[in-house]
């Protein structure tokens, strides 16, 4: 996946971002950073979890395109030493910085990103999801204080909509008894298994179960798991 992050620039560069990337916008494929105020540094707070955000998400190609005013020279560093991080913990992603002087500079960042190409998901439909499983819903197991499966699956191109009709989502106490969801997890033929919190990677209420197991560690990544096995022929 590859996306581009865009700081520090002035509001009539985000304009120009709208008509031409609205589609990758949407889908965060290039996130706007904003200056922290007007004339003022991009807001590097933000652009640490975005960055790790995406990366988290399954980004391998990452440009990011700042705006550097007079007098903010430190940014360069303070970037590198944030990208050198991600890269620490995020082995073999290629992220490549770009450093700008002007804050207006729309001409400059639309032909970059274009020439960067910035990945546009898959969208998926209700005509994929129903193809793919039937009349059968996803039953969505996690730990209750983890990432909901809601929230990952929504950055994977599902809807509030399609998560309504297709997924149930089921948190549970880590420390909890799972007599009656060991029941319900037979009843369904997929299940998402996002593990962390509970001690254990497959727990004791998959046992007998014979259908489809999307299991991680977290959430994200089940979704990403069913992303890929849903878009297979």
């Amino acid at each position: 996946m590859r996306v581009a992050f865009v700081l520090g620039f002035f509001d009539p560069v985000l304009k120009e971002l709208k008509l031409q990337f609205p589609q990758e916008l949407q889908h965060r494929s290039v996130v706007w950073i904003r200056q922290t105020k007007i004339g003022g540094p991009p807001d590097l707070t933000d652009f640490s979890s975005q960055l790790f955000d995406r990366l988290t998400q399954g980004a391998t190609h990452v440009l990011v395109i700042v705006a550097v005013l007079s007098g903010k020279e430190w940014i360069e560093e303070r970037l590198r030493s944030m990208v050198a991080e991600a890269q620490a913990r995020f082995s073999g992603t290629a992220i490549e910085i770009v450093f700008e002087k002007k804050a207006m500079a729309s001409g400059l960042v639309i032909p970059r990103l274009r020439e960067f190409g910035c990945t546009i998901p898959q969208q998926i439909t209700r005509e994929l999801l129903a193809r793919k499983l039937g009349s059968s819903k996803v039953l969505c197991v996690r730990e209750k204080r983890s990432t909901s499966f809601r929230r990952a699956l929504e950055r994977h191109g599902i809807s509030e909509e399609l998560f309504e009709n297709f997924f149930v989502e089921h948190s549970v106490e880590a420390n909890s008894s799972k007599d009656g969801l060991q029941r319900r997890v037979q009843s369904f033929k997929y299940v998402f298994y996002a593990f962390d919190g509970f001690g254990h990677p497959f727990g004791g209420f998959l046992d007998g179960f014979t259908g489809t197991l999307f299991k991680e560690s977290h959430a994200v990544g089940c979704a990403m798991s069913f992303k890929k096995w849903l878009l297979e022929e």
